[in-house]
This record gives structure tokens, sequence and C-alpha cells, in this order.
């Protein structure tokens, strides 16, 4: 990644510290925005699909949330932006006799579009521990269907739930989408969400709180904990090698997988200044099939798995990657090559180590000339996992061989706008002087705006 010059740089911070906050995406399309608030707290479909957030009644009921959902549609039909407004409260939902319309009961329904568009879905909370969509345990939270390019801001999703019967599969107990335009994850809490195979026969359950099927999926600033799945039990993404996953200062802790790992991505996936750590994840943390890219962020395991597989090119870069051992004193892998009998393509694993990085072992090919280092678990530095507001991380110990790992300047990345800026950091996250070093793993946020990450060009 090149640095910008400072001229430019500067331009740039200044268009951004200037300008408000969008309430839709940057690249919202052009027509007319409409603003649904959500004024009940009551679980009421609207059977009258007229463009009119409206429920019980054709015009002039309440707009509950699973009209808002119900009425997006017709909006996106019309070419128009829809922003979804929900106010403090809990959001529970409580309808399940089915009355053969998919919108009227279980989960809330973005039902699918006719073809794509480029008008977006903003559905904006009050804060994550404030406005709370709550699936009452009856079925999943939200489904998305095919083209919507959908934002999901400042709320909480929980107790999504699914079983399977024999020869079936069940996914995304808190969100599932597929084949739409994009979506966007920001300050959101994704908890409770849990997929159950019941033990039947030939029953598969994947992406506990999130599964993501052909549709490229950005996360900022949110946490997954306590979310069930046999596979990836926080996130499960099938994008095929052009459609990305991106994941920045968000945390997955205490999901479990019976099967196989905390996140799998079937795409190219980028995680910077994230943790992932406490969860009985069966196979392993990560399983990354294309090319990844994690820096900045701090990766845990704690049982005999694999903490990271790697199917093509993993680029590791100031992070911190270790394997605790388990109460018998047992350590699983750092890192290992995984091969698939399922893939198409044929894939060349491989580590480039970018350095700044600290291990617990050689399996993630450290390259000392890049200042990688290679520690017992018991000397990382790493403090109890703690909580600063929305995510939970590891803080370093002063002794800690992770602080100051890199003697080259950190870069702030600016994305309030979407458009990432780089440039030299001159202060810490704690407005001390930063110097000309670096630490390594996930770093605090206070201001939510700013991405953390050491100097390191790539070509």
């Amino acid at each position: 990644m090149k640095t910008k010059s400072l001229i430019k740089t500067s331009l740039l911070c200044l268009i951004i510290f200037t300008m408000m906050f969008p309430v839709l995406p940057v690249n919202a399309g052009d027509g007319e925005t409409v603003i649904f608030i959500v004024d009940t707290t009551e679980d009421i479909a609207d059977d009258a699909p007229n463009g009119i957030c409206s429920a019980g009644k054709i015009t002039g009921g309440p707009c509950s949330l699973r009209a808002a959902f119900s009425e997006a549609n017709i909006i996106m039909e019309l070419k128009q932006n829809l922003i979804i407004q929900i106010p403090e409260g809990d959001y529970k939902l409580t309808l399940t006799e089915d009355t053969g319309e998919d919108a009227y009961f279980g989960d809330l329904d973005l039902e699918s579009l006719i073809e794509p568009t480029e008008n977006w879905v903003s559905i904006q909370g009050a804060g994550y521990y404030k406005t709370n969509i709550d699936a009452n345990d009856i079925d999943r939270a939200i489904e998305i269907g095919n083209y919507y390019n959908v934002s999901i801001s400042d709320l909480s999703i929980e107790n999504g739930t699914l079983h399977a019967s024999n020869f079936e599969t069940i996914q995304g107990a808190g969100i599932l989408v597929e084949n739409a335009g994009k979506l966007e994850l920001n300050r959101v809490s994704m908890s409770y969400n849990r997929l159950h195979t019941d033990g039947y026969e030939n029953a598969f359950a994947y992406g506990g709180a999130l599964r993501a099927i052909t549709t490229p999926l950005t996360i900022r600033y949110s946490s997954f904990s306590n979310n069930w799945a046999e596979y990836g039990s926080a996130i499960h993404f099938t994008g095929g090698e052009n459609v990305p996953l991106t994941i920045y200062g968000s945390s997955l802790f205490f999901n479990e997988a019976s099967e196989a790992y905390t996140l799998l991505s079937y795409g190219p996936m980028t995680m910077i200044n994230s943790s992932v750590f406490a969860n009985d994840d069966g196979m392993g943390s990560l399983a990354l099939v294309y090319d990844a890219h994690i820096q900045n962020s701090t990766i845990v395991n704690d049982n005999k798995g694999i903490n990271i597989s790697y199917y093509n090119k993993f680029y590791p870069r100031n992070s911190i990657i270790l394997s605790e051992p388990d109460p018998n004193g047992d350590t699983g892998e750092n890192c290992k090559a995984m091969s698939s009998k399922n893939a198409v393509t044929t894939y060349a694993p491989e580590i480039i180590a970018e350095g700044g990085n600290v291990f617990s072992d050689n399996t993630c090919a450290p390259d000392t000339s890049l200042r990688d280092v290679v520690v017992p678990w018991e000397d990382a530095g790493l403090d109890l996992a703690a909580q600063q507001d929305i995510l939970w991380g590891y803080p370093l110990l002063p002794h800690s061989p992770a602080v100051n790992r890199r003697f080259e300047p950190c870069l702030v990345t600016m994305t309030p706008l979407d458009v990432p800026v780089d440039m030299p950091l001159g202060v810490d996250q704690f407005d001390m002087p930063r110097g000309m070093f670096c630490d390594a793993g996930a770093l605090g946020l206070e201001n939510k705006t700013y991405i953390f990450y050491p100097l390191i060009e790539r070509e």
C-alpha cells in the first residue's frame, strides 16, 4: 500500500473533516430518498404493499419494523433510496403463523428485486446497546434477497434460531444474504444467533450469526459473540475469487462451531485491527480459501485446532497470531496450509509474512528480517481480555514483544466517507506521541473513524 503525497493527503483529510457524515452510503443511487421512521415496537404486518409504511391499515397505521422491511421492495422498484430509522427500544419478532406471505411472519425479509439497483436500503438504529432486533428464537432475524444494497448501522441483532431436519441445510441465524449488491455492517452487535442440527442425518448449518453468499461484505466496528453453527459459528462467507470480505476494527469471541472454524471465507479477505479469541471453534479460528491479508489483528486459538488454515496466499502483517495451550497443555498450530477436495481451483498455499508479527510457533513462516518474532504463549505479554465499548480484545502488557514491534511509523487510514486515505500517524489512539514505532496486534480505537497499521509497502 503506497503512501500518498503529503499535499494530496492533507487535501483529502481537509475534505473529510469539513463534510458531514452522509445518512446513506456515499455510493448510493441518485433517486429520491424515502424515510420510514419506525414508531412501534410491536411486530405487526403490513399486508397492503403500496410504498407506505402502515401496519394493519392501508394508510395511517403504525410503522412497524416488519412493515418498513416489507415495503422496501416497492421503494427499490421505484428507484428510490430508503432509510429505515429505528428508535431506541426492543423490537421482538412474534409472528409465527404461516400466512403464505413470507414477509408477514417469521424473519424480517427484504424480498428479492427483479434487477440490480444503484439504490440503497439504510437501516439505522439509535445505538447497538439501545436498538435491539430480537428474533425471539422463532426464526432467523433478517433475510436479504437478490440485488439489494443494504447498510445496517448502530443496532443489535440477537436470538435468531433455526433447526435443521434430516437432509436439510440451514444458514444464517442472524442474517442471511444471497446474491445482493452489497452488505455493510457498521457498529452492529450480533449475539446468541444459533443454528441447531439436533443430531439429524445429513443436516448442515452454516454461519451462526451471518451467512453471506455471492455478496460483497464490509464489516466495521462490530462484534460477533455467543453465536453457534456447525461451520462458521460467527461468519460463513462464500464469494468466489472476485467478491471480497473486508473486516475493520471488529471482534469475534465466545462463538462455538461444532465442526469447523469461527470464520470461513471462500473469497478474498482483508482483516484490519480486529480480534478473534476465546472461541470454541472445532478445527480452528479462521479458514481462508482465497488471498487473505490480516494486519494489526490479534488471532488467538485456545484449543488443539489450527488457528489459521489457508488455501491460497496468506499475508500476515503486524499481527499477533498465537495458539494458547488447552487445559491439558496441548497446543495447536498457528498456521497450516490446507487443500480442499471440493475446490474447483487448484490452490497454491503460501504464506508471505510482511513483518512485525508475533507468533507462538514457526508455522506462519516468520521473517525475522522484517521483525517477526516467535515467543512462547506465556511470554506474549497479553493481559486478560478487556472490553472497550462494543469491542473486545487483549491489551498489551508493557513487557510484551508486540510493543514497538516495527521500527517504522504507523499509518492512519481515515475512512469516514468510505474512501481510504493514508498518512503517517503522529500520535496514537490515546493522543500520546507515536514516534517511529508501531505495535503489533489489534489496537483500541477511541475515534472509530481511524484505522492504524504500520508502514509496509506492497507492490
